[in-house]
């Protein structure tokens, strides 16, 4: 069954028309979404403003920051002990006294 060049003419342009309407209507409601969004954004920035919510939560990245920094030092901190520990002859009597004669010899 085919359709007048007129027919197709007609239904075509109906069609345009229907997408034309609904990317408006999609146009309107995005536009409405973004306004909300942006409303929204604008709220919150003025109540971190008034509350000083901004800054405590620069401190807390900066507190995490730091905690993690601190237990990276302390950890090198541990690791240079054990070495300092290893290196301590002092513990072992008979390495500490046969130091001391060795250093009496040169003498």
């Amino acid at each position: 069954m085919s359709t007048s060049p007129e027919r197709q003419s007609t239904l075509d342009a109906h069609i345009r028309a229907r997408i034309n309407a609904e990317l408006g209507r999609l146009r309107q409601e995005e536009k409405i979404v973004r306004e909300q969004i942006e409303a929204a954004l604008e709220k919150e920035n003025l109540d971190m403003e008034r509350t000083g919510t901004n800054d405590d939560e620069a401190e807390g990245r900066f507190n995490n920051s730091s905690s993690s920094v601190q237990g990276a030092l302390d950890e090198v901190q541990k690791k240079v002990d054990r070495f300092h520990a290893k290196r301590d002859i002092s513990e072992y009597l008979l390495v500490g006294e046969s130091s001391q004669k060795l250093i009496e010899c040169y003498r």
